[in-house]
Parts: C-alpha cells; structure tokens; sequence
C-alpha cells in the first residue's frame, strides 16, 4: 500500500525541514557549551564566520531533502553563502583579505557548481553542461586573476608591461576574439 501525502502534508515539509535543522544546531551547541568545547578558540578567533558558515551549511541541509523546484533555489543559495563563510575563514585565518581581488570569482563558480549538483541530482543535462561551463570559464578567471594581483601584492609591479603599446594589445585581443566569433561554425536549432 503506497501513502499519498495530503495537501496539508505538503504544506508542512519546509517546516519540517527548518525544524530539523534547528533541533540539530541547537543539539550540537548545547554539546559544545557542555563539554567547555570552544569552537572560535579552536578556529583561532574566527568564530564570527560561522554567523556566515552555518546558515549556508543549513540551505544545504535543506536542499537535500526538498523537491526540485525548491531544491534548486536552496542549493544555489547555500553554495554561494557556504563559499562566502569558507572564504572569509579563510581570510581571517591568513590576514590575506587582498585575495578579494580575484577570489570574488569563487562566488559564481559555487553557483555553476550548485547548478551541476542539482542538475546530476534531478537529471537535467542542460543544467550540468551550464554548470561545467561556468566552473570552467572562473576556474580561468580565479587562477589568472590569482597569478595577476599575487604578482603585484608580492612586488608592487604588474607580472608585464606592456609600456606605451598596451591599446594594441587590447586591439589584438579584440582581433582574435572576432576571428574566433567568425570561423566557429555558426550553432543550429538541432546542435543547442
């Protein structure tokens, strides 16, 4: 015999859900105040990120068990707030709070990658081949970015000088981004 789940059931589910990981962060916090575990000394003084970690951790949680539509939304929203948290960690552990210059492309790579998991979760191809795609092109642009503002934080000069012929670099960059656009072959209705 299969149970059919009411309208009211339905109704219940996000509440159930937030319930849930209420209960559990509240269990694992009294764990922690009675046993005299401190987590922000063992986090080195960074205890404030977790303000960031956790509720990013907890949309995570929830997308696990919700359905698609919702799925979704709350997997996209606990990437993008769960890599924020780890990377302020990150740079509150190191001090390095320049890597803003570049690590910012870490947020909309969490977003790709949070497209790649719902859509390996729910079977949609369409949303892992976005997903690949955007991890790839920010994967380029966080290493690039990287090596470029690394260069100059370390020596306090960019990693090339290009002196007085820099807007013909940019002109050959534009050339070839034309050149690409012109002898790929065009995508039809039937190759999207």
């Amino acid at each position: 015999m299969q149970a059919h789940l009411t309208p009211q059931a339905t109704d219940r589910r996000p509440a159930l859900i937030l319930g849930g990981v209420l209960i559990a962060i509240g269990l694992v916090a009294f764990a922690m105040q009675q046993t005299g575990f401190d987590l922000t000394d063992w986090l080195g003084g960074s205890g404030w990120t977790l303000f960031i970690l956790v509720p990013g951790v907890a949309l995570l949680l929830a997308a696990i068990v919700a359905e698609d539509g919702p799925a979704q939304g709350l997997t996209t929203a606990g990437a993008i707030v769960t890599t924020v948290g780890g990377l302020l960690l990150f740079q509150d552990q190191t001090g390095n709070y320049a890597s803003w210059a570049y690590a910012w492309a870490l947020i909309p790579m969490a977003v790709g990658g949070s497209l790649m998991v719902h859509g390996l979760r729910v079977g949609r191809r369409d949303l892992v081949g976005v997903g690949a795609r955007m991890v790839a092109v920010l994967a380029v642009v966080l290493v690039a970015g990287a090596w470029y503002f690394e260069s100059i934080f370390r020596t306090g000069r960019v990693p090339f000088d290009l002196g007085d012929a820099w807007p013909l670099a940019i002109v050959g960059v534009g050339v070839i981004v034309l050149l690409y656009s012109l002898l790929k072959p065009a995508r039809t209705e039937e190759t999207r």
